[in-house]
């Protein structure tokens, strides 16, 4: 399902506008790489101490990364509201917070809760604007 989201991202690409195309590029690479992090640590679970610890890091590494340069890709498209690039800087901000105090148990469920807040929001927001027809034009891409 991840990898459905980051990939549905494509709709907000604006032609022609080079920085932008790299963001979602990047986006997408890392948001896939860390939906199979994810994948892997459902299949390797708490009674695999190490590798569930590795996996779970990459999980979180992954996704904060890529949701941080979501917020850089999206912010080149005109039509996408500025709260939800708000959305998606806290995420990523608490994901990197949760990469230093990784033992606090309350902030991993705070993480958890913002990413899958942040990528149902986008979701929907991809769906509201997709049928508004997003301004996809070379002149929309410089900001």
């Amino acid at each position: 399902m991840g990898r459905l989201f980051f990939l549905g991202l494509s709709r907000w690409k604006i032609e022609k506008n080079r920085k932008q195309c790299f963001l979602l590029f990047l986006t997408q690479g890392l948001g896939i790489f860390g939906t199979l992090a994810m994948a892997m640590s459902g299949l390797f679970p708490i009674s695999f101490p190490a590798l569930h610890s590795f996996l779970s890091a990459c999980l979180y590494i992954l996704l904060g990364t890529a949701f941080g340069f979501s917020v850089s890709a999206l912010r080149y498209q005109p039509t996408c509201p500025r709260w939800l690039l708000a959305v998606g800087v806290s995420t990523a901000l608490v994901d990197m917070l949760f990469g230093f105090f990784h033992t606090v148990t309350v902030l991993e469920w705070a993480t958890v809760t913002l990413l899958l807040c942040y990528v149902g929001l986008v979701g929907v927001e991809t769906n509201r604007l997709s049928s508004a027809k997003m301004d996809r034009s070379p002149t929309a891409a410089i900001r």
